[in-house]
Order: C-alpha cells, then sequence, then structure tokens
C-alpha cells in the first residue's frame, strides 16, 4: 500500500512539470503564416512585409508572434485575430488599426502625443482595450467599445 501511495505522489508532482513544459515555439515559412494574418498585415501595414512568423505553444494557449520588416511587433490569438501590436522605438501605429473613438480621445487629451502599443486584455471577465503613448508613462485604458475608462500609470 505505502508502494501505491509513493508511486501515486510521484507520478502527481510530474505531471505538473509534463503540462508546463509543453511550451513550443515554431518558426513559419512564409507558406504557413495563416491567411488571416497575411491579409491584416496587407491591409493594416502595406509596404511592410512579415519578416518572422512564430507560432507559439504556451501549454494550452496558441499564439502567433509576427515581426514585421519595420521590427513592428503583432501578437494573434489561436483564433488569428490581433490581440497586440507594439510599435518599433521612435515608431507608432497606424490609425487604422485603432478604436476611432480612442483615436479621438488621445488627440483631444494629448494631442502631440503618438500612439505606440495597443492591446487587448483581460480582467475576470471584463475585456479592455490598454494603450501606450510614445511618452511611455501613460497607459490609457479603455473599454471594449473604446470608451474611456482610466489611467494606468
Amino acid at each position: 500500500m505505502k508502494t501505491k501511495k509513493m508511486v501515486l505522489f510521484v507520478v502527481l508532482m510530474i505531471l505538473p512539470l509534463a503540462v508546463v513544459s509543453c511550451d513550443r515555439e515554431v518558426v513559419l515559412p512564409d507558406s504557413d503564416v495563416p491567411v488571416e494574418i497575411k491579409n491584416y498585415v496587407a491591409e493594416h501595414f502595406s509596404g511592410d512585409p512579415i519578416l518572422q512568423s512564430i507560432k507559439d505553444y504556451d501549454g494550452i494557449e496558441l499564439t502567433y508572434d509576427v515581426t514585421l520588416k519595420s521590427m513592428t511587433k503583432l501578437e494573434f490569438n489561436r483564433k488569428k485575430e490581433v490581440v497586440k501590436i507594439e510599435a518599433p522605438v521612435g515608431g507608432s501605429l497606424p490609425n487604422s488599426v485603432i478604436n476611432q473613438s480612442i483615436l479621438d480621445y488621445v488627440l483631444k487629451n494629448y494631442p502631440t502625443s503618438r500612439i505606440t502599443e495597443w492591446a487587448w486584455n483581460k480582467e475576470g471577465t471584463r475585456k479592455y482595450q490598454d494603450v501606450e503613448l510614445d511618452d511611455g508613462r501613460i497607459d490609457l485604458i479603455f473599454d471594449a467599445n473604446g470608451i474611456f475608462y482610466r489611467i494606468d500609470d
């Protein structure tokens, strides 16, 4: 009986390690980049080709990490929906990737600032959009519809 408990204990200790160690990144050749991602890049970043695409398995979560020639970084979820965009140092994001109400808010309240990062985030069951400005200090939080919620400093 003691041996069975010991075996069960060892199995239960190793199992979480096996799940955690399922992290894997696969560099995708251009032919394997999903068409949805290619279309998004072509629509919003024309003239800025994909430099590298990585299919990232992090446990049970699948993401696609895309780097463009300009060094803009995009992250897509398993549904191939964009969830994060980071402009390169000194750059900014194209207006076409930002909700119009967020653009209007930033233009009105921070007229000399540019948006350098955008992301979908989740807090509990609530989804929100997080926008970082080029001063590197101001994070603006908007609800799912682009309505200003708060400053996160």
